[in-house]
């Protein structure tokens, strides 16, 4: 039978994606359309299945590099009756698109984590120290320059016709006199031309000299500053590196971290159970017989 289902956003669904129901496949996507500002989804499944009418739609990755796929979700202690008919629509407001990135990035908090937020605020701190104050004197650079180049800009055919007519001039100045005569005549448009920005083009080699010399007096007064911030980047990008092996290694576990997410989720969320233990604490729940809750299987470089 046919079903649809409306939602603000599919991602990369794709068209003929699985439509599965408590992770078995059952159908497929057989349209995508745009309604609006939403995407209207066309399933087929078979009426073998039995679905209830509560029952909602959610998209959800099947694994953390897989498709994307339709999951049917039938709410827990829904009625079995009545069933979901024949070209009905699935209810809008509880269809949804489910996160799929969320465990890789708390897996990956380790590797960030490793990077001092001391670094980095010393970082943008001696970077405002050693290039601030200078925004006046740099926008009037920019508004010389953006005036100088509009004059130009208004003018680019007779620049244009001056450049053609000065090759003209030098390739075969005795048989082409004519020639020679217009490049002339040009040469003295172009420069009126010139003549006629030479305010503007004063005004931007002063700005200009200007910001030489404060640029001068920033290296000489900001230097130390310059070097802290050179020194801050650098051990922003060794912490970086030094975590390459961390991010290795989440590659090398995405795998069995899909299976224990599939093999944990029920009803479309995830079971998690996090144990805490204080060593060294009386009643800091260690227990010496569990090689799992006991202070003496603390990894190398840990701290009790």
């Amino acid at each position: 039978m046919t079903v649809s289902a409306e939602f603000p956003d599919v991602g990369s669904l794709a068209h003929n994606a699985a439509v599965e129901l408590a992770g078995v496949n059952i159908g497929y996507v057989s349209h995508i359309a745009l309604q609006g500002d939403h995407a209207r989804l066309t399933l087929k499944i078979p009426r073998s299945t039995h679905v209830p009418a509560s029952a909602y739609a959610q998209v959800r990755r099947a694994a953390i590099l897989g498709p994307q796929v339709i999951e049917i979700v039938i709410p827990p202690g829904a009625p079995a009756e009545p069933l979901l008919a024949d070209h009905a629509d699935l209810p809008q407001s509880s269809n949804q698109v489910r996160p799929d990135l969320e465990d890789l990035i708390k897996t990956g908090t380790d590797v960030i984590g490793a990077l001092s937020a001391s670094d980095v605020a010393r970082l943008l701190q001696e970077n405002a120290a050693g290039f601030g104050g200078e925004g006046p004197t740099l926008h009037l650079v920019i508004d010389n320059l953006n005036t100088v180049l509009s004059g130009y800009a208004s003018r680019t055919a007779t620049i244009t016709q001056l450049v053609k007519d000065l090759n003209s001039f030098s390739s075969a100045l005795a048989p082409n006199a004519q020639a020679d005569a217009e490049a002339v005549a040009n040469l003295a448009k172009a420069t009126a031309i010139l003549d006629s920005q030479k305010e503007r083009l004063t005004n931007l080699l002063i700005a200009l000299d200007s910001v030489s010399q404060q640029g001068a007096s920033i290296l000489r007064t900001q230097l130390p500053q310059i070097d802290d911030q050179l020194l801050a980047l650098r051990q922003v990008t060794q912490a970086v590196a030094n975590q390459q092996q961390g991010l290795a290694s989440i590659l090398a576990n995405l795998q069995g971290h899909n299976h224990s997410t599939a093999s944990a989720t029920y009803n479309g969320f995830i079971q998690v159970i996090i144990d805490l233990i204080v060593c060294g604490v009386p009643g800091g729940g260690e227990d010496p017989n569990s090689p799992a809750n006991s202070c003496h299987n603390v990894p190398a470089g840990g701290q009790p």
